[in-house]
């Protein structure tokens, strides 16, 4: 049947036997679309919408079954559905109606124009209504996602799409100025004034042509505040400094002036943890403020002044009095006397006698003070409103804090307003002060975050563009400071002077000093515990180092949250505790004693070592690594490095592993994936062992066998070979049957990838000697299967069939109550496949293979996926199934390169290389055929090599 395809966004189109359909008049038209939308309609509906001026009921009647007849005589007799009489309903199994398709994902890949877009009908107005209301409908949905898209675009700084988005949403609606100004603010806070500039004026413009008016107000102010930033920005590059991001917060304190200036606004108490930029911050907004518009007052507050009454309004009250100097305003003799008293700097002329504060304050009726103080500042605010500044506020006295919120609650937020930072680790000292205020609304809140990885990359780039490296460096960079503008500033300055260090500036040092300096003997206690452990830790390794009970612990825990040193972090199973910095870590952990430390690692060491030898938890072997190499214990960390690497090596370079499903790639260990970090661990193990230590000699055996493995696996067979022999000579000698049989297992599979049958008949038969054939266990399933395989390739069906048929046995009986041999009964059921290949019987062998492929589906295994995938789709070519064939080898190169594994791949080559000649696609299929003889030239593989030379005759 075929398929009516209606499109209703943009010009209406229909397609219908691949020809556009015309309808042969209007209304017609109109009711097809109104069916299309609704699907199912009542004809007095219709009538309604349609035919509501026709000259009486009948003839309305016979005007809407003439439509229906013209529909159906376009489009069959079923595009509507035998329902009820009353009712008009569309066959939605005729019809792709473009508009059911969209919802809020694919609204903007389908919108192409507005809906109906072009189409009306005359003297119709209730079609008209609804078809409108249906347009705004979906255009507002449209321009719903499109602004969060932008948004979005505006996270990742993705000017090119921000650019595309932003024009799409002036198209739509071209005189919204929010949109145009939500746009310039975007622009110009991203540092691209020239443009938002140029959108203000394409807005005045088209306002002026088309409306004959201006911009709003608060449009034009945006245009001022542009330009007041665009002359700021000026201003720092002449003065070579350098702020960088913040564009919402920035954004919010300049709208926060605007509103503020224009009416009332809430005052900011800016929040971040030491060193994260909030003095940089407030110093950008502050050089915005319209001094003109604005009485800006700002101060400083110090800890060593914090038991000092009143001193941060000391530089506040001398620039009231040089203001007052140069006004009309006049306060009553007595109020500036008793002003002068508490801050002599306001008037010097009245203050005859020095007072220190605590003698002042206690001398001085201060609610009388604070009366005056109210009515100055409430004077010079009516006639210019009065901006303060205060950074640090941790460190303002008490009765600093009291005045200023006295003049807050007072004064309300359209007088006077504040801004101000503190320290996050301190939110508990000055919660007094901000949560009133906030409650009241009068306060609200913006905290700055460290930058994101992207952010620190951009800085970099911008303050040294031609540094080395680039990739390597931002990562470290970001690694060392977080994200924490101070550090982060610091290390850019000791870059340009010397290059890349890990020191701490004097600068960052004291900055981490200020931050500790003041805890308890117990807080510090757990500071340096925690500081053992180099990311996260628990309570009972903590209690491993620390002679408390678990609930000090917590307790200690909790105020070292509080002043935010320490971070809290829950996972289903734990909960864990981390210092919130890096840095932070190191210097608490560097200014320990060495034998401090080396003690303190010693003991976590063996506590998490006993932990492993209980659960074998691979996820512990990045923590055994790091406190046995801190505690100085060779031995163990080599050991546990040659571990991790055993595990990851079994995964990810045998081609039918048997799966260990606790096994945890660890980003923590950095030496894991080159080839030179296995050399390098080689040399480290080579240099301590001799051939009396057993336990250095062990180490050898296993990492010879992971660099054998590593290199037959990459068709480096000399070297391959050669570490296989060295481990499997050590085994030997040790005696370790597990190695023994490891090692001849390793050249039974280096012998299948060269096709060296007499060399895999020879190793099978060794561990058979060792390991017998009754035994139900992992052992003697692989090497039933290897033997299964040996029979393939000499042709013995009956002998084959019956090992493999033993080895399947044994790993399902395996496992059933283990599912890690999963892998190992695909791969028997692989062989089978092959086998009935290689007796042409391909439907059969086809079942086999497919069966593999679902034993790693539905276990998510992608070893030995690639070459299952392989052999099925060799199968299907031979069966004629040209396109199921290349489906399948396709899926396995795709395999291949995931895993990055090159056994069998070279196979899949050549066939994808068969099925493009029998497509007549030459130039592709020539492409395979080189990559199969690169890569049988490296693996060395016969069969491939011959099969090589069998494609070659075809070009001939």
């Amino acid at each position: 049947m075929d398929r009516i395809t209606i499109k209703l966004l943009g010009n209406p189109t229909i397609i219908f036997h691949n020809e556009t359909v015309n309808f042969p008049y209007k209304k017609a038209e109109g009711l097809f679309y109104y069916i299309c939308v609704n699907k199912s309609i009542a004809r007095e509906e219709a009538i309604k919408i349609f035919w509501i001026d026709s000259n009486g009921e009948v003839l309305a009647k016979k005007n809407l079954r003439d439509a229906l007849y013209k529909i159906r005589k376009l489009f069959g007799k079923d595009i509507f559905l035998q329902t009820k009489k009353s009712c008009i309903s569309l066959n939605i199994s005729k019809t792709d109606i473009d508009i059911d398709l969209i919802n809020n994902t694919n609204i903007v890949d389908l919108y192409k124009g507005d809906f109906l877009s072009n189409f009306s009908i005359k003297n119709c107005l209730e079609f008209e209504d609804w078809m409108i209301n249906k347009r705004n409908e979906l255009k507002q949905m449209y321009t719903k996602k499109i602004n969060l898209l932008l948004n979005e675009m505006v996270t990742i700084r993705d000017y090119s799409r921000i650019n595309i988005y932003s024009n799409i949403l002036i198209s739509n609606d071209p005189y919204n100025e929010k949109t145009y100004r939500d746009i310039m603010k975007i622009y110009a806070l991203n540092g691209n004034y020239n443009y938002a500039v140029k959108l203000y004026f394409d807005l005045c413009k088209i306002l002026k042509q088309d409306l004959d008016i201006e911009p709003e107000l608060s449009t034009k102010n945006m245009y001022k505040e542009i330009i007041a930033l665009k002359d700021a920005e000026a201003l720092d590059l002449t003065h070579s400094s350098y702020f960088y991001g913040r564009f919402n917060e920035i954004y919010k304190a300049l709208d926060t002036f605007n509103n503020f200036y224009n009416d009332k606004a809430m005052s900011i108490v800016v929040s971040g943890e030491a060193g994260i930029g909030k003095t940089a911050y407030i110093n950008k907004v502050t050089d915005l403020i319209d001094k003109n518009k604005f009485l800006l007052l700002s101060s400083n507050c110090y800890s060593a002044e914090k038991d000092f009454f009143l001193k941060p309004w000391q530089s506040i009250f001398s620039l009231l009095g040089e203001y007052l100097k140069g006004t009309r305003i006049k306060l009553a003799s007595s109020a500036e006397q008793i002003i002068s008293y508490l801050f002599p700097n306001f008037n010097e002329n009245l203050v005859s006698t020095r007072f220190d504060s605590t003698e002042r304050i206690d001398t001085t009726r201060y609610q009388v003070a604070n009366e005056a103080i109210l009515d100055l500042f409430l004077k010079i605010s009516c006639n210019k409103k009065i901006i303060l500044v205060f950074d640090d506020i941790q460190w303002m006295d008490e009765m600093s804090k009291a005045l200023l919120k006295s003049i807050l609650f007072r004064l309300g937020n359209s007088n006077v307003l504040l801004i101000c930072t503190y320290r996050d680790d301190y939110e508990k000292s000055i919660c007094d002060f901000t949560v009133p205020l906030i409650s009241k609304d009068l306060l609200c809140e913006i905290k700055l975050n460290r930058f994101t990885k992207n952010e620190v990359e951009e800085i970099v780039e911008f303050q040294i563009p031609n540094i080395d490296n680039k990739d390597l460096i931002y990562d470290k960079i970001y690694y060392d400071t977080e994200g924490n503008a101070l550090f982060l500033t610091e290390l850019i300055k000791t870059i340009k002077e010397k290059g890349y260090t890990n020191e701490l500036s004097l600068k960052a040092t004291n900055i981490i000093k200020s931050r500790i300096i003041d805890l308890s003997e117990d807080e510090k206690l757990i500071l340096n515990a925690i500081s053992i452990f180099f990311d996260k830790t628990d309570i009972n390794s903590i209690r491993q180092i620390v002679d408390f009970d678990e609930l000090k612990i917590y307790e200690i825990i909790e105020a070292l949250q509080a002043k935010h040193l320490i971070s809290e972090i829950i996972t289903k199973n734990n909960i864990y505790y981390s210092y919130t910095h890096q840095k932070i870590r190191e210097y608490v952990y560097e200014t320990q004693s060495v034998g401090k430390r080396v003690l303190l690692n010693r003991k976590i060491a063996l506590y998490l070592n006993d932990a492993y030898n209980k659960t074998n938890d691979s996820a512990l072997y990045s923590k055994l690594i790091y406190h046995f190499e801190q505690s100085g214990d060779i031995y163990h960390t080599l050991k546990y490095k040659v571990e991790y690497l055993k595990e990851y090596y079994t995964i990810y370079h045998e081609t039918f592993p048997v799966i260990s499903f606790d096994f945890i790639y660890d980003a923590n260990i950095q030496y894991t994936f080159t080839e030179q970090s296995l050399i390098d661990l080689y040399a480290e193990i080579e240099t301590y062992s001799n051939d009396d230590d057993k336990q250095f000699q062990s180490l050898k055996m296993e990492i010879t066998f992971i660099m054998g493995r590593l290199y037959i696996s990459k068709g480096e067979y000399i070297e391959g070979l050669k570490n296989i022999d060295i481990s499997k000579d050590i085994s030997i000698k040790l005696e370790n049957k597990k190695y023994i049989l490891d090692n001849y297992k390793q050249l039974i599979f280096y012998a299948i990838q060269v096709h060296n049958l007499n060399m895999m008949k020879i190793y099978i038969e060794k561990i058979i000697d060792i390991i017998g054939t009754t035994e139900i266990n992992e052992d003697v399933g692989t090497i039933l299967r290897l033997y299964g395989l040996y029979y393939i390739k000499i042709n013995d069906c009956d002998n084959a069939t019956r090992f493999l048929t033993k080895s399947i046995d044994i790993f399902s009986i395996l496992n059933s109550s283990n599912n890690k041999y999963s892998l190992s009964i695909a791969a028997c059921y692989n062989y089978l496949g092959q086998l009935n290949k290689y007796i042409n019987d391909y439907e059969t062998a086809y079942e086999y293979f497919i069966k593999a492929i679902e034993i790693c589906n539905k276990n998510y295994i992608s070893n030995g996926l690639g070459i299952f995938y392989s052999n099925a789709g060799q199968t299907l070519y031979y069966l004629k199934k040209i396109d199921e064939a290349y489906y399948y080898i396709d899926k396995a190169i795709d395999c291949f390169n995931k895993t990055s594994s090159l056994w069998g791949k070279d196979i899949a080559e050549c066939y994808l290389c068969l099925i493009e000649f029998k497509r007549q696609n030459n130039e592709k299929a020539h492409i395979y055929l080189e990559e199969a003889i690169a890569l049988g030239r490296k693996l060395k593989n016969p069969i491939t090599l011959k099969l090589i030379d069998k494609i070659k005759e075809l070009y001939n």
